[in-house]
């Protein structure tokens, strides 16, 4: 059985085996680094959070780790207005080698946009879903059950992200319904 949860150290000794394929990523070594290094340390500080994709045993212990995702709150602006609209950015995806193929990647990805709504209707404005992707991850943004689109020249690049040179950077507007504020009598006196 396969569940998302939070990342938490007790899976920090399943990241060592965590393994992307040569064939879907450039640099295979930078996911299990970051599970190992930067996962805990940048929940910890607030820069972002993780989810993983635990595979468990019947008898409820942790087998490995299908895959990962980080998101952190961005922004993304108009060029023509100069306006940033509020973001989560999906900052790292990655799914082990003998996961691939399985949904994996949907599912973590799936989650990170539930979480952009839920925030956006219950606790911050959110509208968009920002990050950066790979030429050989692109198409599987712009499928239809995700929508990503590519940013055009009318939206600067995601800001913070200059490292990612040769990425595309890519949009979702989140569906969260236009929400009315309800005031009581008590805030109208106020």
């Amino acid at each position: 059985m396969i569940t998302i949860e939070k990342w938490s150290t007790r899976f920090g000794a399943l990241a060592q085996g965590f393994i992307v394929s040569t064939n879907r990523c450039q640099n295979p070594d930078h996911f299990s680094q970051y599970l190992q290094w930067c996962a805990t340390p940048d929940m910890q500080q607030g820069r972002s959070f993780t989810y993983v994709a635990v595979e468990y045993k019947d008898d409820g212990t942790p087998l490995a780790i299908a895959g990962f995702v980080s998101a952190r709150a961005n922004a993304f602006v108009d060029n023509d207005r100069r306006c940033g609209d509020p973001a989560i950015e999906i900052t790292e995806l990655a799914v082990a080698a003998p996961y691939t193929r399985q949904g994996i990647g949907l599912a973590l990805t799936g989650k990170i946009l539930e979480l952009g709504v839920k925030l956006a209707r219950e606790y911050i404005g959110v509208r968009f879903a920002v990050l950066r992707a790979t030429n050989e991850a692109r198409g599987f943004y712009e499928n239809k059950a995700l929508g990503f689109r590519s940013a055009d020249e009318t939206f600067e690049a995601v800001p913070g992200l200059e490292g990612n040179q040769g990425c595309v950077p890519m949009y979702l507007r989140l569906a969260v319904e236009e929400i009315t504020p309800q005031c009581s009598s008590e805030d109208e006196e106020a």
